[in-house]
C-alpha cells in the first residue's frame, strides 16, 4: 500500500468541507430564502391541490388577517394528514387559541402537534394567551 493512500479520505473530506464552505459564503441567506419561496410557488402553481400547497395559502390568508380562510386551509392540509411539517400544526393550534375556541379543541391540536415533534424546541402553544381584543396573530414562518 502505498503511503499517501492513507490520506486519500481525509483528503476527501476536507475538499468537500471546503466546497461547502464556499457555497455558503456565495450563497447569503437571503438569496436561499428568495429560492426556498421562489420553489414554493412554482411547486403550488403547479400542484395546488398538495396539502402543502394548502397549508401555504392558509399562511398568506394569516398574515391577511383572514382568520376563518386561515383555519380552513390549515384544517384542510391536516383533513389530508399533512403531519409532517410542525408549522402547521404549531400554528393550528396558535390559531385556534387565537381565535378563542374550547380548550378540548386546542388541547388536540396541541396534543396532535406534541405527538408528531415530540422533541420540538417550540414553545407548547397552551402557553400563549388569546389577545385582550379581537384575534391577533404573529405567523410563524414554516420551516
Amino acid at each position: 500500500m502505498n503511503r499517501w493512500q492513507v490520506y486519500r479520505l481525509p483528503s476527501f473530506f476536507c475538499a468537500v468541507a471546503a466546497l461547502e464552505l464556499a457555497r455558503a459564503q456565495l450563497s447569503p441567506p437571503e438569496a436561499v430564502a428568495r429560492a426556498d419561496r421562489a420553489a414554493d410557488h412554482a411547486i403550488e402553481a403547479r400542484y395546488p391541490d398538495l396539502p402543502r400547497s394548502t397549508y401555504h395559502r392558509g399562511l398568506r390568508a394569516l398574515q391577511a388577517r383572514d382568520y376563518l380562510g386561515a383555519r380552513q386551509s390549515f384544517e384542510t392540509a391536516l383533513g389530508a394528514r399533512y403531519y409532517t411539517d410542525e408549522s402547521l400544526l404549531h400554528n393550528y393550534a396558535l390559531l385556534l387559541i387565537h381565535l378563542r375556541e374550547p380548550k378540548p379543541t386546542i388541547d388536540r391540536a396541541a396534543e396532535l402537534w406534541r405527538k408528531h415533534f415530540p422533541q420540538s424546541r417550540n414553545p407548547d402553544p397552551r402557553r400563549y394567551e388569546p389577545p385582550d381584543r379581537g384575534p391577533v396573530m404573529a405567523v410563524a414562518q414554516g420551516e
